[in-house]
This record gives structure tokens, C-alpha cells and sequence, in this order.
């Protein structure tokens, strides 16, 4: 549509009189400036946006179907990407009416399309300012925002606009995308910064992350590893059980969090975890682990002066007892006598249940006063006495092993064969369980040591557990 410059009633003027050459100059300038004028675009049909990510500002009723239409006529230009017009209609559309926020919102969009991301952040924010929960501005805020790299603060701008609208599915999807992509790069950051020794960096980037993806197991795992390694107890044992929490069946997670309350001293809680984590993943390393623990905490719970006795410089004979009492229960209750034994001194000792059952076994003599004398103190030729006894049960259930010592020829240096000691010295020499010095003498009279005994129960322990071994095949 064409518009006339000179209006009819004008050229009727002219036409009535007599200067025809006027009459011609005036048609001559209206056929010019009609040819001139401005056409009126007609409104583009959109096939694809060129610009779908972007909220349409939609106008709410009271603005009126005329403010409504020109919005929807700009946003046609703007998605067939007609920027230059669409700018046009809606500015044109915010001089009609000054506050009119959806137009403020559109322009704020064609400057996005342009990435002029600071003044469209003033536009949006301006319309915010007058409509707080206008879902097109947050939405907008959220691009602009992404923009300029703050995606923290885009984030928060479109979980804002997602409150307000849960039905905004391409929002929805932008939002998860930028957590994945921030939780990317902050589990980057935190593995390359602990790779090289930077360890409060990698905490503060596993917290980042974590902030991103609450639910995520293998974050609190690998932020507790980064805390143990910092001293960092205490937050490394919460953030370690989030994560068996989150995932009861990571094995890894389990592991570590066992060895956080082994070092702690709390050894039930490890033990629990351990075999919890063997369960899922059974190795052999747990399984010893858990062994080790379940003898530490037997150990913690027994007395004070058993647990003293490796420490010793001299052993008593309610030393040695308790050791066999504890350590080879199992031998000791085989070779119990269903005689009642008496002994009249250990009423009130410590140890006075070991005594009496290492006695009734026949492993150590009582006297024939009824006497055990706990607090006498022993020498190599006594313990060589008792190990003897031990070898001489051993051997009924294990008779091969029994003939290979006596056929082993053992000498001391300070030890006749035709002393009374000497066949519980060679015996016990002979089985491995007590060792001769460098020298080739025996010390049959030298006091043994707390670490001394300690290391021959382990090595009758030892023979104990191959010859059972032996026992379940045959």
C-alpha cells in the first residue's frame, strides 16, 4: 500500500484551474513521491527459528490485543532473522507505551541474537525490575549470562524461571547441560590439581562439584581421599560414609572408609566396613585385614598386663600361661583333662583362668604343694620344657613331622646330651620353634625376654594351623 503525499482534495484544487501546467507538475510530484514512499512489510511466515533457545515475550491481558500483536509481529522478524526490523517494531511497540516490559524483553533478545550481552542484560534486568517473575527476562538474564561466562549466575536466572514455570522443557535441558559441563570441568580441575600436589585446590573444586551433583558417590570418595591425605580426619570420615551411603556397593569406598576408623582406633566400625567391602569385592588382603583387627580388638579387651608381656624384660610363669591360654586355645582345649585341678596361689591373679587351663592340659606343672609360684620368673631351659610338651601334642597328629625332628641331629655347645634338659632344648631347636645363639649354645639358664616368648607362641601358632591344615585333607 502506497502512501499520497498530496491529499485528493488538494489536486481537486488545482485541477479546477486554469494553469494546466500546474495541474501537471503537481501530478508529476505525486507520482514521484508515491513512488518513494515506504512499503509496509508484511509479517514473515517462520518456518525454523533462527533463534529457538529464546523465551517469547508474551503479553499479558491487560496490555491490550493491539500491544500483543505487534510483539508477535516483531518476534517474526526476530526468528526469521530479520534483526534490523524486528529492533524497529519493538521500539516502536515501547514508545506506544512506556513501561510496556515485553517489548524492553524483545529488544533485549535482538541484542542477544547480536551478542551485545551487556545491554541486554540492562534490558532484562530493567524488565525484572518492574515484573520480578517474568519468565522471557530470567530466561534472557540466564543467555546473557552465559554469555559472558557466569554460569553459576545463569544457572541460578533459569532454576528461577523453572520455579516459576516447571513446564519449560528446553530450559530444563539447558540447566542440566550446565551442570554436567561445570561438573565436568571442576572433577577435571580437582584430579589435575591433586595429581600434582595441590590439595587445597583440589578440595575447593570436589566442593564445587559436589555443590552441582549432591548425589554423586564417587565425589565425596575422592574429596575424603584428598582430606585423609590433609589430616583432614574428621571431614574425610563424613564425606567417605556419604559415599557408601550413596553407593553401598563400591567396594573402593568401603575400603577407605575402614581404613579411616582403623586409624581412628574405632575397630569394630572397621571391621563392620571391611567385610561389607569383602562382600561386595572378596580379596585376601580384607579378609587378613580383618583377621588382624578381629585379633586386635581380642587383644584390647584382655587385660593390661597381657598385653604388656612382649614389652618385658623377664617373663613369669603366669606370663607364658596366658600367652598359651590365648593364643593356642585351640591345642590347650583338645588336650584338657576333665580332672579337676588344684592349685592354691592364683586365687586373685589376673591370669588365674589360663593358669588353670594350660595346667589341666598338662603344658605347665603344678608343684606338689598346689602350687603354681605365677610371679616365678622363667629361663630358656623352662620354656624349653613347655614348648616340648606343646611338640609332643603336636605330633600325635602329625607323626611325619614328629619323626623328621628326632632324626634332625642337634648339637649345643653348652649342652650335653645326657643333661636332663637337653631333649626339650633339641626338640624345641629341632621343630624351629626356639632358635640356639650364633655361637651354638642354648643359654639354658638365660631369663627369656617378653619379645622372646612372644615370637615362639607365634611360631608354635604357626605349626599349629599347618598341622590342622594337614588334618582336614587326610
Amino acid at each position: 500500500m502506497y502512501e499520497y503525499l498530496i491529499s485528493p482534495r488538494i489536486l481537486q484544487r488545482i485541477v479546477k484551474g486554469k494553469d494546466r501546467s500546474r495541474v501537471v507538475a503537481a501530478v508529476g510530484v505525486c507520482i514521484l513521491l508515491s513512488a518513494c514512499a515506504a512499503k509496509v512489510l508484511p509479517t514473515p511466515i517462520v518456518g525454523v527459528p533462527h533463534y529457538p533457545e529464546f523465551s517469547f515475550p508474551s503479553v499479558p491481558l491487560e496490555f491490550g490485543d493491539e500491544l500483543s500483536a505487534r510483539v508477535k509481529r516483531a518476534w517474526a522478524f526476530l526468528q526469521s532473522g530479520d534483526l534490523q526490523t524486528s529492533g524497529q517494531e519493538f521500539s516502536a511497540a515501547l514508545q506506544k507505551f512506556d513501561g510496556f516490559y515485553p517489548a524492553e524483553v524483545g529488544l533485549g533478545y535482538v541484542e542477544l541474537a547480536q551478542s551485545d550481552y551487556a545491554t541486554a542484560m540492562v534490558r532484562f534486568d530493567r524488565s525484572l525490575s518492574i515484573a520480578s517473575n517474568y519468565v522471557p527476562a530470567l530466561v534472557g538474564r540466564g543467555e546473557a549470562l552465559l554469555g559472558e561466562e557466569r554460569e553459576q549466575e545463569a544457572l541460578s536466572s533459569f532454576e528461577a524461571a523453572l520455579n516459576i514455570d516447571p513446564s519449560l522443557i528446553a530450559v530444563r535441558r539447558r540447566v542440566e547441560v550446565i551442570r554436567v559441563q561445570g561438573l565436568q570441568r571442576n572433577v577435571e580441575e580437582a584430579r589435575i590439581a591433586a595429581s600434582v600436589g595441590r590439595d587445597s585446590e583440589a578440595a575447593l573444586a570436589y566442593s564445587r562439584a559436589i555443590t552441582a551433583s549432591p548425589e554423586s558417590a564417587f565425589l565425596y570418595r575422592e574429596l575424603a581421599i584428598i582430606e585423609q591425605r590433609q589430616g583432614n580426619e574428621i571431614d574425610a570420615l563424613e564425606h567417605m560414609e556419604r559415599a557408601t551411603v550413596l553407593d553401598p556397593n563400591d567396594a573402593m569406598s568401603l575400603r577407605t572408609l575402614g581404613e579411616l576408623y582403623e586409624g581412628r582406633g574405632q575397630y569394630d566400625e572397621a571391621i563392620e566396613t571391611y567385610t561389607r567391602a569383602n562382600e561386595v569385592e572378596p580379596t585376601s588382603d580384607l579378609i587378613t585385614r580383618i583377621e588382624k583387627l578381629m585379633d586386635r580388638v581380642e587383644l584390647e579387651r584382655l587385660p593390661g598386663e597381657f598385653r604388656a608381656i612382649s614389652l618385658l624384660s623377664e617373663v613369669t610363669r603366669a606370663d607364658l600361661a596366658a600367652l598359651l591360654g590365648v593364643r593356642l586355645q585351640s591345642l590347650i582345649e583338645r588336650n584338657s583333662s576333665s580332672e579337676s585341678v588344684l592349685i592354691t596361689d592364683i586365687r586373685s591373679h589376673w591370669a588365674s583362668s589360663w593358669i588353670m587351663t594350660v595346667a589341666s592340659a598338662g603344658f605347665m606343672e603344678v608343684y606338689p604343694n598346689h602350687t603354681f609360684e605365677p610371679s616365678a620368673v622363667i629361663d630358656r631351659g623352662d620354656l624349653a620344657e613347655v614348648v616340648s610338651r606343646m611338640l609332643g601334642a603336636i605330633s600325635s597328629r602329625a607323626p611325619t613331622l614328629a619323626s623328621e625332628w628326632k632324626a634332625k641331629s642337634v648339637s649345643f655347645v653348652d649342652l650335653r646330651s645326657n643333661h636332663l634338659s637337653y631333649p626339650s632344648a633339641a626338640l624345641s631347636v629341632a621343630a624351629g620353634i626356639l632358635r640356639m645363639t650364633e655361637d651354638g649354645s642354648f643359654g639354658l639358664t638365660r631369663i627369656v625376654t617378653g619379645t622372646e616368648v612372644v615370637d615362639a607362641i607365634g611360631r608354635l601358632e604357626v605349626l599349629v594351623e599347618l598341622v590342622s591344615g594337614l588334618s582336614r585333607r587326610h
